[in-house]
This record gives structure tokens, C-alpha cells and sequence, in this order.
């Protein structure tokens, strides 16, 4: 004979654990997604601390700046920056500075070696770039601006090691050419320059020189050569 009552508690027991069961599933799988979140956020978190602390050394790194200045007085500005830089508390944050130029002579029977100017009217400040450091710069009463302007790009590494590069090169010699017109397309032959194409803006028969205009830092920039560094 059945045993109603018997097999009526097993039937209760089983309907009550079934929710039991689904609850307890319920918080263990809460409980999972909360931990594979938690382990999810650090992961997170480690990486923009990673990626914040990569920005922030490369931020603190120093590059070189084009800076303006009024032509003719490329040395003067960079010994008056020099002198603002060894006053103030941003030792730490500037390099060296540099008036790029070259030396030539005129020709091979002269012993008299000349220093000539690459970008008149530019110089070169390695820094790292903070408002305080542009600001001590801009501050020299020479310096007109930033290449540009509140937001300056630093020279590409290849660039700045090609400038200091062509300021180690040895004594260039100069040789004499013919005539040249204004607005003629050149290819300069000598010099540091050595390569690049350039448009005559300036043509001085007199001293036989020429002014140039050459793309350089992505600027035209004028350039005077003698008539052998061209043609």
C-alpha cells in the first residue's frame, strides 16, 4: 500500500528545494559577475595609470623649439635666454641652445674663414614645453614668437640631429657662377644646403649672392647663397 503521506513530504521538499536551488544560483552567479568586474576595473585602472605615466615621461621629455627672433641678433637672444634660464628654477627644463650656422670660405686661395647663418632669424631651444618655460622665452625682448604660435611642434629627432649635423660639417668652399633672375627654380649645390631646390628671390650681382627661398621645418625660409653654391 502507498505511503500517501510519505510520498507528499518528498513531493513538498522537492517544490521547495527547487527554489532554494534557483536562489542560491542566482547569488553565486551576482557574486561571479561581481568578481570578474572588480578583476575587470583593475585591469582598467592599471592600464590608464600605464598609459598615464607613458604620456606624462614623454610630455617631461625635452625637444627642440624653432624660435623667431629678430634677424641679426640670433646670438644676442640666445645669450640674453641663457642668462633669464640660469636665474630661474627651470634649469632642469632646458637644454642647450642653438643659433645654427656654418663656416665657408669664399674661395681656396683665401685662408679667411667666414661663419654663416642657416635659418637667419631662427634659433633653436631644447626644453620641455610648459607654460612657464615658453613664457621665460618669450620674455627675452628679441624673441618674437614660437613656431607655431601657443601651440609650438618640436622639431622631429631626424630634423634637429640633421641641423647639428650640417653645423659639424667641415669648411665649405664658394665658387663663382653667372646670372640668375628672380623667381628662377635653383638646386643648391654646395653647402649645407647641399640637395635642396629652392625659388631666387633676390639676386645681388654686385656681391654675387643670391637670397633663396627653402622649405625647411615645412616653412619657406629665405637662405643667402653665393652664385657657386647654385645652379
Amino acid at each position: 500500500m502507498v505511503n500517501l503521506a510519505g510520498l507528499s513530504g518528498q513531493v513538498f521538499l522537492s517544490l521547495l528545494a527547487q527554489p532554494l536551488l534557483c536562489l542560491w544560483l542566482f547569488f553565486f552567479a551576482c557574486f561571479t559577475l561581481d568578481f570578474l568586474i572588480l578583476s575587470l576595473q583593475r585591469q582598467l585602472d592599471m592600464y590608464f595609470l600605464n598609459m598615464q605615466g607613458n604620456f606624462k615621461q614623454e610630455f617631461q621629455m625635452k625637444h627642440y623649439y624653432v624660435v623667431q627672433v629678430y634677424s641679426g641678433y640670433e646670438t644676442a637672444t640666445k645669450d640674453d635666454i641663457e642668462r633669464r634660464i640660469a636665474k630661474s628654477s627651470f634649469q632642469d627644463s632646458f637644454g642647450e641652445i642653438l643659433v645654427p650656422s656654418t663656416k665657408f670660405k669664399a674661395s681656396l686661395t683665401t685662408e679667411e674663414i667666414k661663419n654663416e647663418q642657416l635659418f637667419p632669424g631662427y634659433i633653436l631651444v631644447e626644453m620641455i614645453l610648459t607654460p612657464e618655460t615658453m613664457k621665460l622665452v618669450t620674455s627675452s625682448i628679441r624673441v618674437l614668437k614660437f613656431v607655431g604660435g601657443l601651440n609650438p611642434k618640436p622639431l622631429k629627432q631626424e630634423e634637429a640631429e640633421l641641423v647639428k649635423s650640417q653645423m659639424r660639417g667641415e669648411v665649405s668652399i664658394r665658387h663663382e657662377q653667372t646670372e640668375f633672375n628672380v623667381g628662377g627654380q635653383v638646386q643648391i649645390q654646395d653647402g649645407p644646403f647641399s640637395g635642396f631646390d629652392g625659388i631666387i628671390s633676390a639676386v645681388d650681382s654686385e656681391h654675387e649672392k643670391l637670397t633663396v627661398m627653402v622649405s625647411i621645418f615645412g616653412r619657406m625660409t629665405p637662405v643667402e647663397l653665393e652664385f657657386g653654391q647654385v645652379k
